[in-house]
């Protein structure tokens, strides 16, 4: 740990220099326990080869779709991830990967609503105020375009059924539904029971066919709300300021 920070430290402008040694000297207590932590995954890795645990299955299906495969039959259970080839670096200093990660979980034309061609009208609506807002520089214009997109968005959930995609992910016996958003992927995973594989796969190619934006101004204050709890955590900005330093030329910015 403290070789990695050091070396780091020698990429860095003078200015972080500082940063590097203080973050070396706070993780002094743990390097004992950060290398019992490596050298008791590096053992545990050495024995799942000898006994190929984790021999993994390539299959690439007829829509160019690559598929893993990793038997282990220690629990009654399957875990299942869809990873997608995009994240923060696709769309640099936005917060539209970590943001279009909430959206997904909204639903589709099927799944998440009582009347999606009731609510399709409006959600259409609430799309051309969007642009309006956009071409529009005037405070008191922009005001009112706003109130519109409000009354819009509070008619258009009328017809959502909250949370149905989680309920039903449940319903087949699916436990742990999490997401994330990093660099260049983003994953959505969950575990399930191994009898609704067939059912699980078809509400992931569901949702990642058809999704449908809905309540997208609601799940804008989650998103804030778990950037903010991020930001007041002094190690994150650490890292976040070391991040920046390294790879400020390129196109890896933190997934917010």
């Amino acid at each position: 740990m403290v070789i990695f920070f050091t070396l780091l430290g020698t990429l860095l402008r003078n200015r972080y220099i500082c940063i590097v040694k203080y973050v070396c000297l706070q993780l002094q207590n743990e390097i004992s326990v950060f290398f019992m932590i490596l050298l008791s995954f590096a053992s545990n890795h050495l024995s799942a080869q000898n006994n190929n645990s984790l021999l993994v299955k390539e299959h690439i299906l007829s829509n160019g779709m690559t598929v893993w495969l990793n038997e282990d039959h220690s629990q009654p259970k399957v875990f299942g991830a869809v990873v997608v080839k995009a994240g923060a670096k696709d769309s640099p200093d936005t917060g539209i990967a970590h943001y279009f990660e909430h959206i997904m979980f909204k639903g589709t034309d099927k799944i998440g609503t009582i009347d999606y061609q009731k609510e399709k009208i409006l959600l259409d609506a609430i799309a051309l105020k969007y642009d309006e807002l956009a071409a529009t520089g005037n405070p008191k214009e922009r005001l009112e375009i706003q109130k519109e997109i409000n009354e819009l968005s509070g008619q258009a959930s009328e017809f959502v059924i909250p949370n149905e995609f989680n309920r039903l992910i449940s319903q087949y016996g699916g436990t742990q539904l999490n997401a994330g958003t990093s660099y260049d992927y983003t994953v959505y995973m969950n575990t399930f029971s191994p009898e609704y594989m067939a059912q699980w796969a078809e509400l992931n190619s569901e949702r990642l066919i058809n999704p449908v934006f809905r309540m997208f101004q609601t799940e804008l204050e989650t998103v804030y709300e778990e950037k903010i709890c991020t930001m007041i955590l002094r190690a994150e900005m650490l890292w976040i300021n070391l991040w920046n330093a390294i790879f400020n030329l390129i196109p890896m910015p933190i997934p917010f």
